[in-house]
């Protein structure tokens, strides 16, 4: 066989993958396309006889089926917001967006993904994260109209009150300077 029955063989990663995401390369060599901002794997020189084929499978490290612990984090994210409400007798106002919130998460939770990574797969899971986005952002929404009376204040007020703390000892620290200053 002659140099001129070798083949190249390129095949582009999704997007979301780096050199860093690529796990075993298979054989093949990773390198990333600056221009269309992605990775590719690649092979030059490939030699395949006739009646023959060559496999080469690329582990990567998945970044599309992560969601789990956010989504038991958003369980018991639910279950605060629904003790919260109860506590300032809000539950009538709030119940019926929450029940809507968790039966959302559980239609989620319920939906099985594919197995194989394909275009499938990925667009599975970015649609699940998309509809994760959603439910914080309305579970967010809940949140923030409901009193803090019987919880713990969210951390934006101990910052605030650190900033206040910071400018009251620096106008002080300034006050005395200037006094000892003037003497």
């Amino acid at each position: 066989m002659s140099s001129n029955d070798s083949q190249s063989v390129r095949a582009y990663l999704p997007p979301e993958i780096g050199v860093a995401d690529v796990i075993d390369a298979g054989g093949l060599q990773v390198r990333p396309d600056f221009e269309k901002g992605v990775c590719y794997v690649y092979k030059d020189g490939l030699v395949i006889k006739p009646n023959e084929s060559a496999t080469f499978d690329v582990l990567i490290r998945d970044k599309w089926n992560v969601n789990g612990s956010r989504i038991e984090h958003l369980r018991r994210r639910i279950m605060s917001v629904w003790e919260r409400s109860k506590v300032a007798n809000q539950a009538g106002l709030t119940g019926p967006q929450l029940v809507e919130v968790m039966n959302a998460l559980k239609a989620i939770t319920d939906k099985r993904g594919p197995e194989t990574l394909d275009q499938n797969y990925i667009d599975f899971y970015r649609d699940q994260t998309g509809r994760l986005n959603d439910i914080e952002e309305v579970l967010a929404r809940i949140e923030r109209v409901l009193p803090w009376e019987g919880a713990a204040p969210p951390a934006r007020y101990a910052w605030v009150a650190i900033y206040g703390i910071i400018a009251f000892l620096l106008l002080f620290g300034a006050a005395v300077f200037i006094r000892n200053f003037r003497k």
